[in-house]
């Protein structure tokens, strides 16, 4: 994201008295002005020194999250801003400059689990005094969702496949509920009735849950 922060005047930009043209410079330590912004992340500046516009570059970073991007501070991070007469400039960001023109809401934070809840539907014992048991997992996020695919599987402890015993069941994908949350239903015998089932792992075999922001 480019953000131009526009100033009444000329703006030259200097690193130790040095005019400020290669952002890449060794020679200048690499210093140069950023913008601290409402998300967490930082805008870092690109060019326009000599003008009287500074462009910045935004690249969200992971877990960053604004529902209104805007501009703190302009911090100058060993540089000096200078006007044609060489006095120093204002510099000062004033409340809301962005967010009252252009709203732009970021988010690049991950969904997250926030619960994980057990649902048992059946219980049977067989002629050999197993308990076949059955029901569903229900794991919500802390976002709404979405499910690419249908072949996401989890792994459940304390629970044997009902067709080969030496393996653990897993529980297969069924749906979304209520837009954040996952629902998972199972069938397997019980290895002791005295240990609660849990999902252990989630497999998702090619599918994605993404929240509305396309974060996986």
């Amino acid at each position: 994201i480019f953000i131009d922060v526009i100033f009444s005047d000329s703006v030259s930009l200097f690193v130790d008295g040095v005019p400020f043209v290669d952002v890449n410079s060794d020679s200048q330590n690499n210093s140069r002005p950023y913008l601290a912004l409402t998300s967490g992340g930082t805008a870092d500046y690109l060019s326009g020194s000599g003008s009287n516009t500074l462009r910045f570059l935004y690249t969200p970073s992971e877990g960053e999250l604004t529902n209104s991007l805007d501009v703190l501070s302009i911090a100058e991070n060993g540089t000096d801003f200078l006007d044609a007469q060489s006095n120093p400039v204002q510099t000062a960001v004033e409340a809301d400059l962005l967010s009252k023109n252009t709203v732009i809401r970021i988010d690049a934070d991950s969904p997250e689990i926030r619960s994980m809840v057990q649902v048992p539907l059946t219980q049977q014992e067989d002629e050999n005094g197993k308990v076949l048991v059955s029901g569903e997992i229900k794991i919500t996020f802390d976002s709404v969702i979405s499910v690419t695919g249908s072949d996401s599987r989890l792994v459940i402890s304390n629970l044997d496949d009902p067709v080969n015993t030496s393996y653990p069941a897993l529980g297969q994908y069924s749906r979304i509920e209520s837009g954040d949350t996952l629902v998972f239903t199972y069938e397997g015998y019980l290895a002791d009735e005295l240990i609660p089932i849990e999902a252990t792992a989630l497999i998702e075999n090619g599918t994605q849950i993404l929240d509305l922001a396309g974060n996986q």
